[in-house]
């Protein structure tokens, strides 16, 4: 991925992306960094710079909204391109911080997940399709 590539994914993933985590019941942590959005062409180039999935379509909950696009980094893969385009981040720079941190740690990750929901200013997890 070219420097330019990662300065535009950072601007995409501070605007359209989601850095999501939780704790299940189960004990299982369930983590991702998710792009949604309506335009299949940038969703498209996304896929091609970061040798990612294709864009899923995400089912609309009312018939009225536009069809919206979705691509999902796992785990391990999402704190990867974290790393990758962090230099580049602004407002979502604490969450990709967090998220790496929590990829990385290896105990008990319940604080951490909490520490990264309390760095979301936006109150925008809910857009994540976990």
């Amino acid at each position: 991925m070219t420097d330019v590539d990662k300065a535009w994914l950072a601007g995409i993933i501070d605007g359209e992306g989601c850095i999501y985590a939780r704790m299940e019941k189960s004990g299982y942590l369930k983590s991702s960094v998710q792009i949604i959005m309506t335009h299949l062409p940038t969703m498209q180039e996304i896929s091609r710079i970061t040798e990612g999935n294709a864009p899923k379509q995400q089912t609309p909950a009312r018939t009225n909204k536009h069809k919206a696009w979705y691509i999902q980094f796992q785990a391990q893969r999402g704190a990867a391109l974290l790393r990758e385009i962090l230099p580049y981040m602004r407002t979502k720079k604490s969450q990709a911080e967090i998220f790496i941190r929590l990829m990385e740690h290896r105990g008990p990750r319940e604080a951490l997940v909490g520490e990264l929901k309390a760095a979301k200013h936006d109150g925008m997890e809910a857009l994540c399709t976990q």
